[in-house]
């Protein structure tokens, strides 16, 4: 599990005194490396291993890149090989760090110094490697665990809960922005940069800027976008299959787990891999036949596990302390996933998570009005109106309504899943209108976007977990190789008619496929859930349920009804209008709360 910790400090008096004894303690763990040790900055590092997670360091001493790097220019080169060819210049620091962003790709969180002299930290776009910070009496503390400062350094006092941070967990079901749930912890954006243990007010700058590259779409054929979309999927996959000489594919038999199987098949890379598939009772549960067919095309062997019917949810209370609300339900079958990798002797789990939102599965008519601003009413609007309405299940005059109403939006539309949720307050609703620093900018600033890649922007600037706040260090390292930086600026780029065309969700990336991936699979149109497996789990234990929830924290802090959870986890829930996974959202937060209660 490979974390880090770093120190900033001011010429704040004291400053200086308090770093070096959080210096002192870490250097005591023997588990944790010194990464850079200079005047005014100190960076350490556990987990590390040569080709996967590494410490780069900067010319001079002046600076250290965390985690893995590829050069742009060169996607196929084996692990050692690129590893060698790093070779990071005086450029990243006369740029303040754009070169790096322009000249590499991968997953890190670069600590230098800036042409002033100040010290700052620089997040990859992909967001992947955490990224919070925390201030001290004038010392800056960059973070990727939270768990490992509140352990390993007995000075810095435990951060409180933030109420209005919470809240707005609960309103967004994320928090993208700068400010987290807790107390004076903050977080880095994608592609941010942030000036550590500066004496004036902390400046950050956006280097990398989701909307500015999708305000700048490629006008591509058809055909060429395909092999655009097809080259740099398999060649991202193969660079960071190029890291692990055995590895756990996430097989769900969907198309994007399925194409990572193509891209990871056995004459493709020379990792061993093994698929597993996770299967329940239910009627969508269960999709094992599509993972047979995606294994035995790639040559792979296939692990099928029932997902856990016996899962105690009294586990959820074991949360490691995170800066955010952790849903522990994609969790629930985490624990299988360090015994099938153990077993396998994997490293890594890969999975396909982000290709709904990267190739667009959305069930909107959003791509007719994105064709409308940019294209204007030509010859292929009715075409584009045609597959928007059948992408989103609404007649064409509607879809040619709904596209000239957004040709005059000015302001970003509301954001929120709280009005799909039946047992939150009014404050969480309130939260809901005045999200302010707890999401991302781009939901804010009208960025002059068509409303579909408006939305698509919003998704990609939404963090992907990468530690497991259960399994902890059991758990095998999370690999999402379709959020890698080229991929995501290619299809931020891509206009939305451009990736749905003909009406079907990721249309581009299953034309792109095609013949790849079984023909099943890639005119596949249902999706796999667990509903009746989070139903079942929720049913098997009410009784802690209710015990948990009905006199928690979030009855104390007045962020859910008390009588709608009641009525919800009663004789006649089947009647109450919450959903089981509305509950299973709030046990997970009311859990996560119960580890910063005294």
């Amino acid at each position: 599990m490979f974390r880090y910790i770093a120190l900033a400090w001011s010429d704040a008096p004291g400053a200086a005194g308090l770093a070096h004894a959080l210096s002192a303690a870490l250097r005591a763990q023997p588990e944790w490396q010194v990464a850079l040790s200079r005047q005014g900055l100190h960076a350490f590092t556990t987990g590390t291993q040569a080709g996967i997670n590494q410490a780069y360091t900067l010319h001079a001493q002046r600076g250290v890149v965390l985690g893995r790097l590829f050069p742009r220019e060169q996607f196929h080169a084996g692990a050692e090989e690129v590893s060698r060819r790093i070779a990071l210049d005086d450029q990243v620091i006369s740029s303040s760090g754009r070169a790096l962003l322009q000249a590499y790709w991968g997953r890190y969180v670069a600590l230098f110094e800036s042409p002033s002299g100040e010290f700052r930290v620089l997040r990859d776009p992909s967001a992947t490697l955490p990224c919070f910070r925390l201030e001290h009496h004038g010392v800056t503390i960059v973070f990727s665990w939270l768990e490992d400062v509140l352990t390993l350094l007995p000075q810095i006092p435990a951060p409180g809960v933030d109420r209005e941070g919470v809240a707005a967990y609960m309103a967004f079901r994320e928090l993208s922005g700068r400010q987290t749930a807790l107390q004076g912890v903050t977080q880095v954006l994608p592609g941010e940069c942030v000036t550590l243990a500066s004496s004036s007010e902390t400046a950050s700058q956006l280097l990398w800027d989701p909307a500015a590259i999708a305000r700048d779409p490629l006008d591509l054929s058809p055909a060429d976008a395909q092999n655009a979309v097809r080259d740099l999927v398999a060649s991202c996959v193969q660079a960071w299959s190029s890291c692990y000489d055995s590895i756990l594919l996430r097989l769900s038999g969907g198309v994007d787990s399925s194409i990572l199987a193509s891209c990871l098949s056995s004459d493709r890379t020379p990792s061993r891999v093994t698929c597993l598939n996770y299967h329940s009772t239910g009627s969508d549960s269960d999709e094992r036949e599509y993972a047979r067919r995606a294994a035995s095309m790639a040559g792979r062997e296939l692990i099928e596990y029932e997902r856990n019917a016996g899962f105690r949810l009294e586990r959820i209370l074991d949360v490691a302390r995170t800066p955010v609300p952790c849903n522990y339900v994609g969790r629930i079958a985490s624990a299988s996933d360090a015994e099938v990798a153990s077993a396998a002797g994997a490293r890594a789990m890969f999975s396909g998570a982000g290709g709904d939102q990267l190739f667009f599965e959305v069930s909107r008519w959003w791509p007719a009005a994105d064709y409308l601003r940019l294209r204007g009413l030509d010859r292929g609007f009715l075409t584009a109106a045609l597959d928007a309405a059948l992408l989103g299940k609404v007649s064409v005059w509607r879809a040619l309504r709904l596209a000239v109403s957004d040709r005059f939006r000015r302001t970003p539309p509301e954001q929120g899943q709280h009005k799909q949720f039946h047992l939150f307050t009014d404050a969480v609703r309130q939260r809901a209108r005045s999200p302010g620093d707890f999401v991302h900018p781009v939901f804010l600033v009208p960025s002059g976007l068509p409303i579909g890649k408006l939305m698509q922007v919003q998704q990609l600037v939404s963090l992907s977990g990468y530690y497991d706040a259960f399994t902890r260090d059991r758990a095998p390292e999370l690999v999402t190789p379709l959020l890698s930086q080229p991929l995501i600026e290619l299809c931020l780029r891509l206009p939305t008619y451009v990736l749905v065309q003909g009406g079907r969700g990721r249309a581009l990336l299953r034309t792109a496929f095609k013949g790849a991936i079984p023909q099943e699979i890639e005119q596949r149109r249902s999706k796999g859930g667990m509903e009746e497996h989070v139903k079942a789990l929720l049913d098997k234990h009410l009784d802690f349920a209710r015990e948990l929830l009905l006199d928690g924290e979030l009855v104390r802090l007045g962020l859910i009804d008390r009588a709608a959870t009641e009525a919800a986890l009663g004789a006649r829930r089947s009647e109450a209008k919450s959903h089981p996974n509305e509950v299973h959202v709030c046990l997970g937060i009311e859990a996560w709360l119960r580890r910063y209660t005294p």
